[in-house]
């Protein structure tokens, strides 16, 4: 299901306006809609992008959003030298590790 962001924003079930990123960030529309859809909802989302388009900046900022909520989140990186890197700017309740790692976990 795509996401659209609107210029009403988003709000959460009582009517709050949903969490935006933090810092002087300025976020795409597309990004938007992402944050808009993590800030009010609990079902998953996966972001499919190209080189150098920000996912790393979003999937970053969306820990921020989730960590706020009180969520735990997990990122699958491409290798553990990106994962390494990609956690140290994560908040503790989330989790960067590559897909290999994550499954050894579940299998152990």
């Amino acid at each position: 299901m795509p996401l659209v962001a609107t210029s009403a924003g988003a709000h959460d079930a009582a009517g709050s306006p949903a969490p935006r990123p933090r810092g002087a960030f300025r976020p795409s529309p597309q990004q938007q809609a992402l944050f808009d859809h993590v800030g009010r909802s609990d079902a998953h989302v996966a972001v499919d992008a190209r080189a150098g388009s920000g996912k790393s900046t979003t999937c970053r900022e969306m820990a921020r959003l989730l960590d706020a909520r009180g969520l735990r989140s997990r990122y699958a990186c491409f290798n553990s030298h990106i994962a390494r890197e990609f956690q140290a700017d994560l908040p503790a309740s989330c989790e960067a590790a590559t897909l290999h790692s994550m499954g050894l976990r579940m299998l152990k």
